[in-house]
């Protein structure tokens, strides 16, 4: 027999029954989603066999889940703001306006990120996630108003014209004062310490000030469109029904009777 020293592995690890090496390092001086990119760059750029598979975790594996849950965040709390509006305001369509507003912020959010040279971060999504919260204020503000309007004996439009007249001071009000509160964080939020609420404050900046203009044009629009033309339609069916039994023949049956 021959007993020889040799080299090799003083454990072997495995992840999911296969063989695995890890490979650990600390992030310095830089965020998590520039180091993250240059990581995925530098491993695209590597001649890896097709038999080894390289995936990353730890600080980064916590932020895929946590989009995932600030996703289902987001879904959840839509649909429970339109669920708690259906019951305040006794409508379908009404809370329907009020949640075609929160697109309008997320364009103004996703600006915003673009013209501060920011991502779209984790930090960021929760700012998202503000807002729609924060978004649905002005709307139901007006589609209240533009309602008590109507029960007074308003048009559609006139009550639309005169409560975007009058609730427009507020809705501006509210919006510059959340902006101008937030506007020293979003400035000065460079250092890695405060980069975090830096993206959140840029993303609510955006999102108040796309969404607090367009609001008073698209919840308009939207409101006529549900309010007048959908129920044009319903009424003309329930008018053709209505009408329908009158238009069919009828047999007088008391004049073959009489004739006996």
């Amino acid at each position: 027999s021959h007993i020889a020293l040799e080299q090799g592995p003083v454990s072997i690890s495995r992840f999911d029954g296969e063989r695995s090496a890890s490979i650990s390092a600390g992030i310095v001086a830089e965020d998590t989603q520039s180091v993250g990119r240059a990581l995925a760059a530098k491993i695209a750029d590597l001649d890896i066999p097709s038999s080894v598979e390289v995936k990353t975790g730890g600080i980064f594996q916590q932020i895929a889940e946590g989009f995932d849950d600030v996703f289902t965040a987001m879904a959840v709390g839509i649909i429970l703001v339109y669920l708690v509006m259906v019951a305040t305001l006794g409508s379908l369509r009404n809370p329907l306006v009020v949640v075609l507003t929160l697109p309008l912020a997320v364009v103004g959010a996703l600006v915003a990120l673009a013209l501060t040279g920011r991502t779209l971060s984790l930090s960021a999504m929760m700012g998202i996630l503000l807002l729609i919260g924060v978004v649905v204020t002005n709307a139901i503000v007006l589609i209240v108003f533009v309602e008590q309007l109507r029960e007074r004996g308003y048009g559609v439009f006139d009550a639309l014209v005169e409560a975007s007249r009058v609730r427009m001071r507020p809705i501006l009000m509210t919006a510059f004062t959340t902006t101008f509160a937030l506007l020293p964080l979003a400035t000065f939020g460079g250092k890695e310490n405060v980069i975090i609420g830096a993206e959140l404050a840029t993303v609510v900046i955006g999102g108040l000030i796309s969404s607090t203009f367009l609001t008073l044009v698209v919840v308009p629009v939207v409101y006529t469109l549900l309010h007048e033309n959908i129920p044009a339609v319903g009424g003309r069916m329930v008018s053709a029904l209505s009408r329908a039994p009158a238009d069919r023949p009828t047999l007088a049956g008391g004049s073959a009777d009489g004739g006996d």
